[in-house]
């Protein structure tokens, strides 16, 4: 790699140009010492950066699935069946599948939007991150579709 390539280098060599030398001399660093120096520190702070930040991806992750979870099993405790769970991570969405009925019981809404807003909330104040909850009727339900919008199935109490 030469300097033209990185001017990041350039302009860090043109800032302590008083104390490097292209020839090595005694009390100068040599330049491409600085070099191989400033691409080690580099990739260093970018595969520190990734680690990071793909160690917080998956955090968020499991706890989007915790949450979704929580939500099947506090709907399930109250009597309101949920068939399948899909949940994109990407979007971090969640969408639950239910019966017809329970799409238009004033009590299963009532309580599932107090759950949803709940959870999202607290979401919000751990993650700093935006979570969706919503529901469908199980009728038509279009698996491939969801898939295609890179939802996954994880839930599905009837078998």
């Amino acid at each position: 790699m030469t300097t033209e390539q990185n001017p990041k280098i350039m302009e860090y060599l043109q800032s302590v140009k008083e104390h490097v030398s292209p020839k090595e001399l005694e009390g100068y660093l040599h330049v491409n010492h600085i070099i191989h120096a400033f691409t080690k520190g580099e990739e260093h702070g970018e595969s520190k950066f990734f680690e990071k930040m793909k160690d917080e991806f998956v955090n968020n992750i499991s706890q989007h699935f915790l949450y979704s979870a929580n939500m099947v099993q506090t709907l399930s405790e109250k009597k309101f069946q949920i068939d399948s769970c899909w949940i994109s991570p990407f979007s971090q969405k969640t969408i639950f599948v239910t019966t017809v009925e329970n799409t238009i019981s004033d009590e299963f809404i009532n309580l599932f939007y107090d759950l949803a807003f709940d959870f999202e909330g607290r979401y919000f104040k751990d993650k700093k991150s935006h979570i969706q909850f919503s529901f469908i009727g199980n009728e038509n339900i279009d698996a491939d579709q969801l898939a295609c919008d890179n939802y996954i199935k994880v839930n599905n109490n009837n078998g």
